[in-house]
């Protein structure tokens, strides 16, 4: 889709794709149901319904050892539920028993999890303030810093995205254009 912008081409190839690896008794369905989930399938279907691809993703991942795509159907599966409209509690709460699951063995999957989880978590106004994503406590301005810069760039952006989204959601417009 990336390389045409033809979505429908891309989709049926992606399904096609999942349909060789059932063919061939499954050896690929983590790596393969993750790049359709993640990257394909919301241009054309709901993003509920990749709820399903993702457990049987994290569930092929870890029973198959492709732990890489396991957790990143972990991770993605958060994500996916909180964008379709879950429940922030259950958005927490699975949020946090799937970083269990992946642990320290995807660093870049345990990020965007724990980001939903500090997400769904100052929604529900369990942070010190509205627009903070630290659960703790309000952070220094040098803290941010310093938090900002241990993200990875694509972790920063998407970090920054979500503390722009509280920022808007709670009309604190000081916040968001710093």
């Amino acid at each position: 889709r990336g390389m045409t912008g033809d979505s429908v081409t891309a989709d049926a190839f992606a399904r096609t794709a999942i349909a060789l690896d059932a063919r061939l008794g499954h050896p690929l369905t983590a790596s393969v149901t993750f790049v359709y989930a993640y990257f394909l399938r919301h241009w054309l279907h709901p993003l509920a319904g990749a709820l399903q691809l993702n457990l049987d993703g994290i569930r092929a991942g870890f029973e198959m050892g492709d732990i890489q795509f396991g957790a990143y159907h972990a991770s993605a599966y958060v994500i996916h539920l909180l964008g379709s409209g879950g429940a922030l509690a259950e958005v927490a709460r699975i949020g946090e028993e799937h970083l269990r699951l992946i642990g320290d063995r995807n660093r870049t999957a345990a990020a965007h999890c724990r980001m939903q989880v500090d997400f769904a978590a100052a929604l529900m106004g369990r942070t010190p303030v509205p627009t903070s994503m630290a659960r703790d406590r309000v952070r220094s301005e040098a803290e941010e810093d310093a938090h900002l810069q241990a993200l990875d760039l694509v972790a920063r952006s998407n970090y920054l995205i979500r503390r722009l989204q509280l920022a808007l959601l709670f009309r604190d417009l000081g916040t968001a254009r710093s």
